[in-house]
């Protein structure tokens, strides 16, 4: 079960949703997502945090990044999502990583305060 939220930070969010067990308990949040790339643009996301603001899963929906598919598995899943920082930051020294760091960075920021 899910609802949409108002938050209190909108830049690149498109949508967030309160996402609930069926008891109605809240599971954390989905944020629709889109950053900037500078090399090919927007990156279209959904990323999944926790209440407690951890992220656990960061899916690309969409881009035209050159070097961004050496993140993602064969699903589009980023696959530093389970790390305690994401990827190793290191792996940052690209421009094409920048857009899913700052999209975590931006997501983990902000305020969610519950669900409607």
């Amino acid at each position: 079960m899910r609802h949409k939220i108002i938050i209190s930070h909108d830049d690149g969010v498109n949508a967030a949703y309160a996402v609930y067990d069926e008891g109605g308990n809240l599971l954390g949040y989905c944020v629709d997502y889109t950053g900037n790339s500078d090399y090919g643009g927007e990156v279209a996301m959904m990323i999944g945090v926790t209440p407690d603001q951890r992220l656990v899963g960061l899916q690309v929906i969409s881009h035209a990044e050159t070097f961004i598919d050496r993140y993602l598995d064969e699903n589009g899943l980023y696959t530093g999502a389970d790390l305690p920082r994401g990827a190793d930051l290191s792996a940052g020294a690209t421009l094409s990583y920048d857009a899913l760091r700052d999209a975590i960075e931006a997501v983990l920021a902000i305020e969610f305060g519950g669900g409607v």
